[in-house]
């Protein structure tokens, strides 16, 4: 059997895969109020510092106690003596992420416990948006604490984990002083795995252009650093066997100070694998070794299956050990023939014209290597592209060929970076000449990105993919690469396009569907409606950069690159703030949104906030637009009518300035509120009876201002007789949403209630006869 590794491998994975649906692992349930006290007993296994001081990674936990904030002392006797009292929680975490005020912790293997301030990880209560409790969950913390204070210490230090985080930090600071903040805080990241302080901009573009892999320590740093190391042994005189049981320990140390992900483990135990089958005569498959690598970090954690950063780097060596050679063989036997006939022509210069025919020879040879670097790049895109798809829902098409540009400029860069800090810790007066090839190498990187980012079509919104979508991609590209000698180079080609159309494809589902955005405190309603897309509000006043965090990441799930209409009922911060973060993107150097039109209010359309909104849907080549009662908007057989305000009507209330609007579809009707108040609800109760012919009845109702007491009243209830009702509020709010006897008023109607407190982010599909609705993570019910 060929490579039984690889197939072991695939065997242990997809056990691994179906053991997790069958039966997921438990996890950890917070107690306690977010930002409780608790007293917390375990083992320092590893630190680093951040932009607010240190953060310690605690695991083995043996103690952990919550406690109600209201019992925090700032006297330690009555702490000490209150924490005697309590008792353990029987489920305990696996570990805890501890961030400390100042940049004192204890070191590294000692048992400590320590008070701290709880508060649990944030979980994706939308899709597209960063889960961070899975996120943590992969490194065995179940709970973050903060404003710690370690109240005891037993047990020894580990010297040897303890001496790499202090030599980190000293070579760290040499790199600092010999650069400038920026360029030092992405060396940083390159050389030292120290990603707390990267610069937010270059990172940002980095990501954009899909190169932001070279910020992590992965096969290119490994690789370059192990045959440095190696070479290096050998110059001074070790013998090769020597050199190579010295190298290993080395650079895992170097792993163990930069604390590499998966990315790194993988490369380490790839290059171990290499050296050994080099000193044992053995040969080297680097998709057996592959499969080594994957079955031994699995073991240690079997989480990172699902991990984005393992499937890349896995997906990576793929494609260059198994895609690759299938593209090569786009050569057709006479095509072979020729390139021989070529060859032997090129000898025969060589002998003739001497000098003029081995710089002919060079240039082929250039011209085939440059061939084999293009082949490799597309072979990683095509391995690597559904896992792109499924976790950060755009491509960035112009990454095959920029990366032929960056990895020959990473051999330079990481030498010259490496040389910055050896200069630093014995050269100082020296360290300027590294720093400026270091400086010149990153500006030309942030260059190439720039102009990358400037053509046409730099960034494809895909949206998410579904399961049948990879599974189909991956079955097509293996029939293609693992059959290439089979077809023509046409029929191979046909077949890529074909797995990329499958992957790409995009279901147009229902012809209206709606989604209440789990935006904290605030309101987002995203409406897709026969292949357009408007949004009405967006803001927050409860979650920070709720527009970069929460909304836009929720486009791009759905595919959403332009936005035909964004409504904003009124000028207030939880309606509208999220909106001008979108708007200032969009206007921004690196656009990945575009907002046709900005429909306002026309009695808010001159508040200084409306302006402000107005300049920067300007700015990004939009249109600004005022709408009142009477006005609407049709899209195709879906009607978006205003029921309020009614024309040169002024509210003194900015709540009461709200647009109201109703959707109509066939036999479906929604009614969105804004926070209009129950004082101006007879007048939409008014017009809607007015109309004659048309049934007062509604299929859905977005209640008015969160759910307050003073919106929403019984006599618009009982004029519209909702099936459902929307209510978007922060969980634990200072507000008191939803007010007790708003709740009441909408179970007396009969309405089935959903809130994005409880159920993140619902999605109400339609056909205009039908309705489903789903909540975030849970099955759809019609």
């Amino acid at each position: 059997m060929k490579r039984p590794l690889c197939l072991f491998c695939l065997l242990f994975a997809a056990m691994l895969a179906v053991l997790f649906y069958i039966a997921p692992p438990a996890e950890f349930a917070f107690r306690g109020e977010e930002g409780g006290l608790v007293h917390i007993t375990g083992k320092v296994v590893q630190k680093e510092y951040g932009p607010q001081g240190g953060i310690l990674y605690l695991t083995d936990i043996l103690f952990y106690s919550a406690e109600s904030a209201q019992y925090f002392q700032t006297n330690q006797t009555a702490y000490e003596e209150k924490m005697q009292t309590a008792q353990s929680d029987t489920v305990l975490p696996a570990g805890a992420l501890c961030y400390f005020p100042g940049r004192d912790m204890p070191p590294i293997g000692r048992q400590v416990s320590i008070a701290a301030r709880a508060k649990p990880f944030g979980t994706a209560t939308n899709p597209g948006t960063f889960d961070q409790a899975a996120y943590y969950r992969l490194q065995g913390l179940d709970i973050q604490l903060t404003d710690c204070v370690v109240l005891e210490e037993s047990g020894r230090t580990d010297q040897y984990r303890e001496g790499l985080f202090r030599l980190r930090g000293y070579l760290e600071a040499k790199l600092y002083r010999s650069m400038g903040e920026k360029n030092a805080s992405v060396l940083s990241a390159m050389l030292l795995g120290s990603r707390k302080a990267l610069d937010r901009e270059v990172k940002g573009l980095y990501q954009a252009a899909g190169i932001a892999h070279i910020l992590a320590i992965s096969g290119l740093h490994i690789s370059f650093l192990g045959l440095l190391l190696y070479r290096l042994l050998q110059r001074l005189g070790c013998p090769a066997g020597l050199a190579a049981i010295l190298c290993l320990p080395l650079l895992y140390s170097y792993g163990v100070m930069c604390a590499v992900g998966a990315s790194g483990q993988r490369a380490v135990c790839m290059f171990a694998l290499q050296l050994g089958a080099d000193r044992l005569g053995r040969t080297y498959d680097m998709i057996s070794a592959l499969a080594a690598a994957a079955l031994l970090l699995l073991a240690g954690q079997p989480l990172y299956l699902f991990y984005s950063g393992f499937q890349l780097s896995f997906g990576a060596i793929l494609g260059i050990g198994l895609v690759m050679p299938g593209l090569r063989e786009q050569c057709t036997g006479k095509e072979k023939r020729f390139l021989g006939k070529r060859k032997n022509l090129l000898g025969k210069t060589s002998r003739l014209y001497g000098k003029a025919g081995r710089t002919v020879q060079a240039i082929t040879a250039m011209q085939t290597a440059a061939a084999d670097s293009l082949l490799a790049s597309l072979g990683v895109t095509l391995a690597t592209l559904p896992v792109l798809v499924q976790n950060y829902y755009q491509i960035p098409p112009y990454a095959v060929l920029l990366n032929l540009f960056i990895l020959p400029l990473m051999s330079l860069l990481l030498p010259a970076g490496l040389a910055v800090i050896l200069c630093g810790v014995s050269l100082p007066v020296m360290a300027f000449v590294p720093s400026w090839i270091c400086t010149v190498l990153l500006e030309v990187c942030e260059l190439l990105c720039n102009l990358t980012l400037r053509l046409p079509g730099s960034r494809i919104c895909t949206g998410h993919a579904q399961g049948w979508q990879v599974a189909g991609y991956y079955v097509l590209l293996c029939l293609v690469v693992g059959c290439a000698k089979k077809f023509c180079p046409g029929v191979r080609w046909l077949g890529i396009g074909a797995a990329l159309a499958v992957l790409l494809f995009r279901q147009t589902g229902e012809p209206l569907r709606i989604h209440m955005v789990d935006v904290g405190q605030g309101d987002c309603f995203l409406i897709e409606a026969q292949g357009r897309n408007l949004l009405i509000d967006g803001g927050s006043s409860s979650v920070k950069q709720v527009g970069t965090w929460q909304i836009l990441p929720l486009l791009r799930y759905y595919g959403v690159d332009e936005l035909d209409y964004v409504l904003v009922t009124h000028p207030d911060s939880d309606h509208y703030n999220g909106i001008r973060e979108l708007l200032e993107q969009a206007a921004g150097e690196r656009p990945e949104l575009s907002v046709r039109n900005l429909v306002l209010p026309a009695a808010a359309a001159e508040s200084e906030k409306s302006r402000e909104l107005a300049a920067l849907t300007a700015a990004q080549g939009g249109r600004v637009c005022r709408m009142e009662a009477g006005d609407s908007l049709a899209i195709g057989d879906i009607r978006l009518r205003c029921l309020h305000p009614l024309p040169d009507e002024k509210p003194a209330d900015s709540n009461d300035m709200s647009l109201v609007l109703s959707l109509e579809y066939e036999d479906f009707n929604g009614l969105f509120m804004g926070d209009l108040s129950i004082a101006h609800e007879a007048e939409i109760i008014g017009l809607l009876t007015a109309e004659a012919g048309r049934s007062e009845r509604y299929t859905l109702l977005k209640a008015g201002h969160h759910g307050a007491g003073n919106a929403t009243g019984e006599a618009l209830l009982t004029a519209l007789q909702p099936s459902v009702v929307l209510l978007s509020y922060g969980e634990d709010n200072t507000y008191g949403h939803p007010h007790a006897e708003t709740m009441k008023r909408i179970a007396a109607a009969g309405a089935q209630t959903f809130a994005t407190a409880e159920c993140g982010e619902v999605t109400i599909g339609t056909d205009g006869k039908r309705v489903w609705i789903r909540k975030w993570n849970i099955p759809a019910a019609e």
